[in-house]
């Protein structure tokens, strides 16, 4: 019994030992990488990038909920589709209407932006 719970105890120190190593070498590792050689991601929005975000930000937001509640009210599943490609249609008309208010008011701030552009009076 002696040599079991020794033997065991060997095996703890060990293990630990191994996992003090493990963590020096990878604090070694860490600070040997430097910021020029690290990987960084383009700080860039090209117009494919955000015509794919717009798409998915529109069709990720309900295409997986509510099918079978389209085909429930409309009857028919063709008239499902047609009423699928209307709703596509609106939603990048709407689309189409911010890039264009985008273009038009330069300024931070989306909606209210906008908003404040619209409904602000300049006085003489």
């Amino acid at each position: 019994v002696t040599k079991t719970v020794y033997s065991r105890t060997i095996d703890i120190k060990q293990r630990d030992q191994r996992f003090r190593n493990s963590m020096k070498e990878a604090a070694v590792t860490e600070r040997s990488i430097s910021p020029s050689t690290s990987p960084a991601l383009k700080k860039e929005l090209t117009l494919i990038n955000g015509i794919a975000f717009m798409a998915g930000q529109i069709i990720g937001s309900g295409i997986f909920i509510s099918p079978n509640i389209v085909v429930r009210y409309s009857g028919s599943f063709g008239l499902s589709i047609i009423l699928w490609l209307l709703g596509a249609i609106v939603a990048v008309a709407c689309a189409l209407c911010y890039c264009e208010l985008g273009t038009f008011v330069k300024k931070c701030g989306g909606e209210s932006a906008y908003i404040l552009k619209a409904y602000t009076f300049k006085t003489r």
